[in-house]
């Protein structure tokens, strides 16, 4: 591979070596905050109304996430991603997790966490659930020493 000067050298050897991920932006913090969010409510509001179990209506949350359109230049498996990321944080009780608040301040957390983790996350199981346990912890601190929603 030819390289037109150091600098393109040294991002192609970073990125060999480290991985390369993209940048934290608003756009792709934002999205993922939407999808979270989601994915978290749409959990919550499909066990309340229809009085399933969290893994049911988790898992009906994640099938019709999937069936949302999005735009071709997104890139919709990230977004699907946090939608289901979001519906496992969204499995939490009742008890803790009440509030339109509560579900913000949750879903700012846990797309921050599933930007932060996902790149050092490969292949499959258990990572979605580990963020969102993560989520949940941080979450709890939060609420218990800052706000009382």
């Amino acid at each position: 591979m030819y390289f037109h000067n150091s600098r393109q050298k040294f991002k192609a050897v970073k990125r060999s070596i480290i991985g390369y991920t993209a940048p934290m932006t608003l756009k792709r913090y934002s999205l993922k905050f939407i999808a979270f969010f989601i994915g978290c409510y749409g959990c919550f509001m499909v066990r309340d109304l229809l009085g399933l179990s969290p893994v049911v209506s988790s898992a009906i949350v994640g099938l019709l996430g999937t069936l949302i359109p999005l735009p071709s230049k997104l890139n919709k498996s990230s977004i699907y991603d946090a939608i289901y990321c979001g519906s496992f944080a969204g499995m939490c009780s009742a008890e803790y997790l009440n509030t339109l608040t509560g579900f913000i301040v949750i879903s700012a957390i846990g797309s921050l966490v599933y930007l932060l983790c996902v790149p050092h996350f490969k292949g499959h199981g258990g990572k979605f659930g580990s963020m969102a346990f993560v989520t949940f912890l941080l979450f709890l601190i939060t609420k218990r020493n800052l706000w009382t929603f």
